[in-house]
């Protein structure tokens, strides 16, 4: 007679099912594109005779128009996307691919047209004549390429890098505008089903759009928080705040961020005040929660000066994040710099549970010779849960943390899920010296990355930077071409 498995095998393997739920995702981004190029193929007219650098055109263009309303929905921070690509890192990576892809494409589809009706100069050189043909697609490029391109270049503060973004949904609008209603340029107006798709995928953004900017701000208000008490570390550049509920209090997991509005005065409860995401580092369970504010620009240095005596209050929203989501017995948890916040409440989760059947490593990546000022509280918990250790890794002492090294402190540590969160080089770093060099399977790393504009380009994947090298020579050629037909049409 079959014996059942144990509990912990179960939660492995629906774990190693949860870390391909990306794969789930990005099948349906390709769904979704496939859809409008099949009814293109099937439902334009006469496609034979239209010549191969027009096609090939209209196909990018269709593809570039299908991206564009998918970035903006996967930028607007919906649940279900969470569950669709198993943690809102990977949603947000999405965004980012989806949106570099669709800015390519959206550059080189206009030049296919140009190549394709050479050597006849003259109609050429109409083409790409600034908002000769189509204005409101001229207008959406440009703010298209202005939400984007500093972002491909440029290190931009996160109020900055939010408000260009901004620009995207002001796309999304044009472009449903151009391609549904008022363009006779393209075959999406000819092509009644291929019109009725992008319509709704358009209507879809927009109203995502809507949802989060308008009618969530009104029916899922912000919650308020009271700032009771706010500790300064100064070597750590960083301040403790700790939270309580004015009224109902947010529903959190052990490990999640949340985005939060630290407000001066209470006055100004009621405005639209901008939200940075920051990690809770606490359970779930008590009167408030603590979040650890790091100075990186004007909103964070500004939270730092807190005080006590400001009667400061905070609104928060949402709880995202699943880290506190992987159950496996066996845990090594790898946290640097600001990234170790989400591990305070987990390890202090860990202690409350009393679940002495959990066997967790935390190491800490530390770049100065002393101890970061949680390391006590972590000590404490450490004596008081048999199954938790704390590796405190001075950089200084030890050099840059390595799997490799890992692996000599750690016995098992290719049978254990791995949680990362820190620095993108770190992530970087250790995912692929985990994998390749101490066998760590990949569905049991789990990592998650600081939500904002992306630090270091140089830690991208390599598909990623070569797709922004094609994009920055696209975008060259592509303002060459409108140089050369403002001049052709001048002369012709």
């Amino acid at each position: 007679m079959a014996t059942a498995p144990a509990p912990h095998v179960k939660q492995v393997v629906s774990e190693e099912l949860e870390g391909r739920r990306a794969l789930v995702g990005w099948t349906v981004i390709l769904v979704l594109v496939a859809i409008p190029l099949v009814i293109y193929v099937v439902a334009a007219e006469k496609l034979g005779t239209r010549g191969g650098w027009f096609i090939a055109g209209e196909v990018i263009g269709i593809m570039a128009a299908t991206l564009l309303p998918l970035s903006a929905i996967l930028a607007v921070r919906l649940r279900p996307l969470e569950w669709l690509f198993g943690d809102m890192t990977q949603v947000y990576i999405a965004h980012g691919i989806t949106g570099l892809l669709m800015l390519g494409l959206v550059t080189a589809h206009p030049l296919f047209y140009v190549f394709g009706t050479l050597p006849e100069t003259r109609e050429a050189a109409h083409i790409m004549v600034p908002f000769h043909l189509v204005a409101l697609d001229w207008i959406s490029w440009i703010c298209i390429v202005t939400a984007m391109v500093p972002t491909l270049f440029l290190r931009l503060r996160f109020d900055t890098w939010r408000w260009t973004h901004m620009l995207l949904g002001a796309a999304v609008i044009l472009t449903a505008v151009s391609l549904t209603i008022t363009s006779r340029e393209f075959d999406t107006i000819q092509i009644p089903a291929l019109r009725g798709y992008l319509f709704l995928l358009f209507g879809l953004a927009i109203a995502a759009v809507v949802w989060v900017a308008f009618v969530r701000r009104a029916t899922h208000p912000k919650l308020e928080y009271r700032v009771t008490n706010a500790e300064q570390h100064p070597e750590a550049g960083a301040v403790e705040l700790t939270l309580e509920p004015v009224g109902a209090p947010l529903r959190f997991r052990a490990g999640q961020f949340t985005y939060v509005d630290l407000l001066d005065e209470r006055v100004q409860l009621h405005r639209d005040v901008v939200a940075h995401p920051f990690s809770i580092a606490s359970a779930p369970g008590g009167d408030g929660m603590r979040v650890i504010v790091q100075g990186a620009g004007r909103y964070t240095e500004k939270a730092q000066a807190m005080t006590t005596e400001d009667d400061a209050r905070a609104l928060v929203r949402g709880a995202y994040g699943q880290l506190g989501h992987v159950r496996a017995p066996r845990q090594l948890w790898i946290g640097g710099g600001i990234g170790v916040t989400p591990f305070l409440g987990l390890a202090e989760q860990l202690v409350l549970d009393d679940d002495h059947d959990r066997d967790v490593v935390f190491v800490i990546a530390a770049r100065g010779a002393t101890d970061p000022f949680y390391v006590e509280r972590l000590r404490d918990w450490e004596e008081r849960h048999s199954g938790f250790r704390v590796l405190v890794w001075h950089e200084e002492e030890r050099g840059r943390l390595h799997a490799t090294a890992l692996a000599e402190e750690i016995d098992d540590l290719a049978g254990r899920h791995v949680l990362i969160s820190g620095p993108e080089g770190l992530i970087h770093d250790l995912s692929q010296q985990l994998h390749h060099d101490a066998g760590v399977p990949r569905a049991h790393i789990h990592a998650e990355l600081a939500v904002g504009p992306p630090r270091r380009w140089q830690n991208a994947p390599t598909g990623l930077r070569v797709a922004r090298g094609v994009v920055a020579a696209e975008l060259v050629l592509f303002l060459g071409v409108v140089v050369a037909s403002v001049v052709g049409r001048a002369l012709f």
